[in-house]
């Protein structure tokens, strides 16, 4: 997801603009990286040098809506609490809707 962004930002287009592109260009799905880290304080000790997890999950929402295929990105480490992991897959499912 992260690279969507970046693709989009270096092309000066909008998310859903680079999914479709993409889409076009024969792209089908778009697997998780690892940087689909949603809670905030996991984000901070794990990648916070990457776009915010609002950015991702916007990203996430768009790519079925512009028909790729999104993948669970089950990007749980040894860093979260239980209820860390249960939000995790929380925002997961709530970006497939």
């Amino acid at each position: 997801m992260v690279e969507v962004h970046y693709f989009a930002r270096i092309a000066k287009l909008t998310i859903e603009e680079t999914l479709k592109k993409m889409k076009a260009a024969g792209v089908d799905s778009c697997p998780g990286g690892g940087a689909e880290i949603f809670h905030p304080r996991v984000r901070r000790i794990i990648c916070d040098h990457k776009v915010s997890g609002q950015i991702v999950a916007h990203t996430r929402t768009q790519s079925p809506r512009s028909g790729l295929a999104l993948e669970r990105d089950d990007a749980i480490r040894t860093r979260e609490t239980e209820e860390e992991r249960v939000d995790h897959l929380s925002s997961c499912a709530s970006c497939r809707t």
